[in-house]
């Protein structure tokens, strides 16, 4: 039993630095080989024996392989829990390498002092409940993979400033987002490459979403089926960035107008046909693309927009610019072309489309 004693001992030691060293250098691929047969080995409650020699190496799974008889596993060392100190974990695109990776292993919310998780590109499609153990943890991108529903526990997670879900095969924003109260960047967008009869995007908007005071960059776009916003929209004062493009609105969201501190509003291609005068009231905005949209006019009001210097209108059904566009002494840059605009443009804006 001694030459056993040494060589659980032994075990215990070098499956922690082997697992320690897989976390530090960010090899996924091997710490999930590892936990993966270390888990099972747990479940079989024994581990293989291994003769002990003088030129012990770290163990693995050909060390196991040649192993000839059971013996009882022990506990890893409390010790082990000093490696779950990291605050940035990424493994963006690492986990493709894993045969069969479905989803983050329910370890995961063992990474107590996690501030930023960014799994993108890593095809996952679930997402373990324990991940809402990470209440430290501010920014969470999930973005581009296969994940159709998440638990209930993630819109638990108010610390969270940054949460990425976008070209997902999400299709329901949970009311349950209004707890997220401190959500600066909000992104649940799709792209055309998954749009399909599965793929459809958000429909509803959920009016608790009015709720994210803090909001700062909203980007919805890519919802096929989206044609109106909540009024609570309108509660999103600190709003700087919102994206509608690509979905199916008809009518410009009277809502939009209440965010006085917008720079920057994507709706392009949609179905809008007016704009109303109250497009001068985000005196704020530095970027406007109405692009792709059966736009006949802009409102004349468009001139008290003095901190614009790019506007996007090609492929709409302008024919005309309004003469109190002069004012705009910061625009730079406009995207009609000048052979559409058969009914003028004021001279003053000429150097534009030189």
């Amino acid at each position: 039993m001694e030459s056993t004693n040494v060589f659980l001992e032994k075990l215990n030691y070098d499956v922690i630095f082997l697992i320690a060293d897989c976390l530090s250098s960010f090899d996924l691929f091997r710490l999930a080989m590892v936990d993966r047969f270390f888990n099972s080995l747990v479940k079989k409650d024994r581990v293989w024996k291994y003769k002990i020699s003088s030129s012990w190496a770290p163990p693995d799974l050909a060390l196991y392989q040649r192993a000839q008889e059971w013996v009882p596993l022990p506990t890893l060392p409390v010790k082990i829990n000093e490696l779950w100190s990291r605050t940035n974990l990424d493994i963006n695109g690492n986990l493709k390498r894993i045969p069969k990776f479905y989803g983050l292993p329910r370890k995961i919310g063992n990474l107590h002092k996690l501030t930023r998780l960014c799994a993108h590109n890593t095809e996952l499609s679930y997402v373990p409940d324990t991940i809402s153990r990470l209440t430290n943890l501010t920014v969470l991108d999930l973005s581009c993979n296969h994940i159709e529903t998440l638990p209930d526990e993630v819109w638990t997670m108010t610390a969270l400033h940054v949460l990425a879900l976008n070209h997902n095969r999400l299709t329901e924003l949970p009311s349950a987002i209004g707890n997220l109260t401190g959500l600066r960047t909000l992104n649940f967008s799709l792209t055309l490459s998954y749009k399909s009869e599965h793929f459809g995007g958000f429909t509803v908007v959920p009016t608790e979403i009015g709720n994210l005071t803090m909001l700062r960059t909203l980007i919805m776009s890519s919802s096929t089926g989206l044609k109106k916003l909540p009024d609570s929209v309108g509660n999103l004062k600190s709003l700087k960035h919102l994206d509608l493009s690509m979905c199916d609105i008809d009518v410009f969201p009277e809502c939009v107008y209440d965010l006085v501190n917008l720079e920057t509003l994507i709706i392009s291609y949609n179905n809008i046909t007016n704009l109303s005068g109250r497009l001068g009231e985000l005196t704020k905005l530095k970027i406007l693309d109405i692009v792709q949209n059966p736009l006949k006019a802009l409102p004349a009001e468009i001139g008290k927009l003095k901190k614009l210097h790019s506007l996007h209108i090609g492929s709409t059904h302008i024919t005309s610019l309004p003469d109190s566009m002069v004012e705009m002494t910061d625009l730079q840059y406009i995207d009609i072309a000048v052979e559409k605009l058969i009914n003028g443009y004021p001279k003053e804006l000429g150097y534009l489309f030189e």
